[in-house]
C-alpha cells in the first residue's frame, strides 16, 4: 500500500516498484523457509534453498540501485518485509501481535512514507 501511494504520487517509478515488491516477497519466502527450519533443524536442505532464494534478493537488489538511491531501496525493502513478516507470523504461525508491535509497524510505515516523499530522483555517479 504503501509503494503504491508513493508511486501515485510520482515519487517512486512503476519499475522500483515491481523490483521493491518482488524483493518482498522473495524475502518473505525465505523468512518462511528459515521459521520452518528452526522449527525442525532435520531439516537442513531448507537453509540450503533460503540461501538459493537469497541470491534473488540481493540481485533484485542490485537492480533496485538503478532507479533509487542505496537507503531508499534498503527502506522499502526493509519496510515492506517487516509488514509481510508480521502478517505470516500471525497468519501462518499464529505469532501474536501485541499494542508495541502494530505501533512499530505503523512507524515504519510512515517513516517508509516520508523517506518516499522527499527522496527525489536517483543521483548520478
Amino acid at each position: 500500500m504503501i509503494l503504491i501511494i508513493l508511486l501515485f504520487n510520482k515519487m517512486i517509478s512503476a519499475t522500483l516498484l515491481i523490483l521493491t515488491i518482488g524483493v518482498v516477497i522473495i524475502d518473505c519466502i525465505a523468512q518462511t523457509i528459515v521459521r520452518l527450519y528452526w522449527e525442525n533443524k532435520d531439516r537442513f536442505y531448507l537453509m540450503l534453498v533460503t540461501w538459493g532464494i537469497y541470491f534473488g534478493a540481493i540481485s533484485i537488489l542490485v537492480l533496485m540501485y538503478d532507479y533509487s538511491k542505496v537507503a531508499i531501496a534498503n527502506a522499502l525493502w526493509d519496510s515492506g518485509s517487516i509488514v509481510c513478516l508480521s502478517l505470516i507470523g500471525y497468519f501462518y504461525f499464529g505469532e501474536p501481535l501485541n499494542v508495541g508491535e502494530i505501533i512499530g509497524m505503523s512507524i515504519v510505515i510512515i517513516g517508509s512514507l516520508v523517506i518516499g516523499f522527499t527522496a527525489g530522483e536517483r543521483a548520478e555517479d
